[in-house]
């Protein structure tokens, strides 16, 4: 009997490659479809859910968990990760300083912050670099998003602009304080805005040397139905996942190779640890990632898009 397809959608990263065709628990095989993660997300929780498996956002993932939404099961693999202290914008020659304090020329005197989206992984961990440096005193900041989301709390206050491309706008005319942006902004590039912690790649490698987690910005999340018909499948495809992620690990490390056009890859390797280290730096799996997850489960409540902290095990359940 020919293997089942079994449809699986990422987007295009080096520790996600040579998946297509590989036959999984002996009765699957994967038909690797790579897009935008942006739409693969869209795609995959869309009405139709063209996938069998896909990458999702972290934050979507929890909050389909509050909203009992079962159609489909996060398994923990996790496929993108990123520190956020390079994601916030401020004002080209604005001081840093008043950025932190909270206050701003408006009426009520808040700080204003805007994002694509506030139910958006990166802006939830933006957000939380974005509080660490105001005031305890500080009042909440008035967020503005560009595209509204299902699963957001009604309870959530935000304010509307017209899109992505207004925020940025906003900033640059003096009606917003700060940017999340998970893409360096045009005006940017122009030197009309600058980043609000210009040593964003100091505090990366520190947090790295360190042995902090990584945050965790998508997961997989698997047909539901599907598990529950083959429950060993989600074992399976984590190691797969975990075998492809070695592998891009050990591609890195020949360094008998520039593999990456940039200069500096080796150095950035020496601080990453060695090949065998890839389970340590990019782990998949609960255990390994526990203290992260749980952060982001206390995040998420704290920022009012669950009404509680869902433990990690609550969220990656089949039951």
């Amino acid at each position: 009997m020919s293997p089942i397809t079994l449809k699986v959608a990422t987007g295009d990263y080096l520790h996600t490659r040579e998946l297509d065709g590989l036959v999984v628990g002996g009765a699957f095989k994967f038909q690797h479809v790579i897009d935008k993660p942006s739409h693969v997300f869209r795609d995959a929780l869309s009405a139709s859910a063209p996938y069998d498996i896909a990458e999702c956002s972290l934050a979507t993932i929890w909050m389909l968990a509050a909203a009992a939404d079962r159609r489909f099961v996060p398994l923990p693999v996790f496929t993108s990760r990123m520190f956020r202290w390079s994601s916030l914008y401020i004002r080209a020659g604005t001081s840093p300083i008043y950025q932190m304090t909270g206050m701003n020329t408006g009426a009520d005197e808040r700080l204003r912050a805007g994002m694509v989206r506030f139910g958006q992984t990166a802006a939830v961990w933006a957000r939380t670099h974005l509080r660490e440096v105001m005031p305890s005193s500080a009042a909440l900041p008035q967020w503005w998003i560009a595209e509204s989301q299902p699963w957001v709390p009604a309870s959530v206050s935000v304010h509307k602009a017209a899109d992505e491309d207004a925020l940025a706008q906003m900033l640059l005319d003096g009606e917003l304080d700060v940017l999340i942006s998970t893409r360096v902004p045009e005006a940017f590039t122009r030197g009309l805005m600058e980043r609000l912690f210009p040593d964003w790649a100091t505090r990366e490698r520190q947090a790295l040397l360190a042995g902090e987690p990584t945050p965790v910005m998508h997961a997989l999340l698997i047909r539901r139905a599907l598990l529950e018909q083959e429950p060993s499948l989600a074992g399976h495809i984590i190691r797969q996942f975990e075998q492809a992620r070695d592998r891009a690990w050990r591609w890195l490390f020949d360094t008998d190779k520039s593999g990456l056009p940039v200069p500096a890859q080796h150095g950035w390797l020496a601080d990453s640890g060695q090949v065998e280290d890839a389970a340590r730096i990019w782990p998949y799996g609960l255990d390994a990632n526990h203290e992260i997850l749980s952060r982001f489960a206390q995040l998420m409540h704290e920022q009012g898009l669950t009404g509680e902290p869902i433990p990690p095990a609550r969220v990656f359940s089949l039951v």
